[in-house]
């Protein structure tokens, strides 16, 4: 399925890279997975790329991506269930004028 595209079927796979289910753990396959994924606005890729890019899982640490696939995860209209933590003592994270969620990495000003 994922080799027709099918954004779902890229979920899947990241899911199962990431966690080796029946395959040894991949953490940059389950990123490009996710990434597919959620070029085709599936909301276990976006929700996943969102999560590892705040904390740096398979990637550096992008607090920008992060917001992004968390403001397009909100964006899709799609309730998902999850508690999404942003109190991690390394980023500081701030509302624009905008209203629009920014972070940054202390330390590197």
């Amino acid at each position: 399925m994922s080799k027709k595209g099918s954004s779902e079927a890229h979920g899947f796979l990241g899911f199962i890279y990431s966690q080796g289910l029946g395959v040894a753990p991949d953490q940059a396959k389950a990123l490009i997975h996710y990434t597919f994924g959620a070029m085709g606005n599936d909301t276990l890729s976006m929700m996943s790329l969102a999560y590892r890019y705040q904390y740096g899982i398979g990637s550096s640490q992008v607090c920008d991506a992060s917001v992004k696939y968390y403001f397009a995860l909100a964006n899709t209209g799609t309730v998902v269930i999850a508690q999404v933590t942003v109190s991690n003592p390394m980023l500081q994270w701030r509302q624009a004028s905008n209203g629009s969620l920014a972070c940054r990495t202390k330390g590197f000003d």
